[in-house]
């Protein structure tokens, strides 16, 4: 038997998001929030440690964390990382009414941007070690390669 076309679809986890009220989803976001910052702070100091066993558990539990925030807050997953975001963000005054919440949340929101920010720079700090090691360990006979990727616009690369 074929589906009504009239029948709308109705997403699950739209649905469960109804049944709670702002402060409790704020609350939600802010301990997937907290969660994210101690992992990416744990995973920072296993980089500077080249621990490359937790490096590897911390990236698979911070993606699990980000799919829980995309659940939690499928309108933000949805935007493109350039694009505008929209009023039903999940840190938005019309979610919550409690204002210390909403500030703690904008706080936790502001460290994880740093510490992700930071957590890029020491992936690429890595990777330029890793690169020249590489480098030194083919000796003088070996042949050039150009950098790929970023490495290459920021270098200038492009404008040729």
């Amino acid at each position: 038997m074929t589906p009504s076309l009239s029948t709308p679809a109705v997403d699950p986890s739209a649905e469960r998001l109804r049944i709670i009220n702002g402060a409790e989803f704020a609350q939600a976001t802010l301990a997937i929030l907290r969660d994210l910052e101690a992992s990416l702070q744990s995973s920072q100091k296993a980089l500077l440690s080249r621990d490359i066993a937790a490096v590897e558990q911390g990236t698979s539990e911070q993606a699990r964390l980000v799919r829980a925030l995309e659940i939690l807050c499928p309108a933000r997953a949805s935007v493109n990382a350039n694009g505008p975001v929209p009023e039903n963000d999940c840190a938005s005054p019309g979610l919550c009414s409690e204002p210390a919440l909403l500030d703690e949340l904008r706080v936790s929101k502001d460290r994880v941007l740093h510490l992700t920010r930071v957590h890029a720079a020491l992936l690429s700090r890595e990777r330029q070690f890793l690169t020249l090691l590489s480098n030194l360990m083919a000796g003088p006979d070996a042949r050039y390669v150009a950098p790929r990727g970023r490495d290459r616009v920021a270098s200038g690369w492009a404008s040729f």
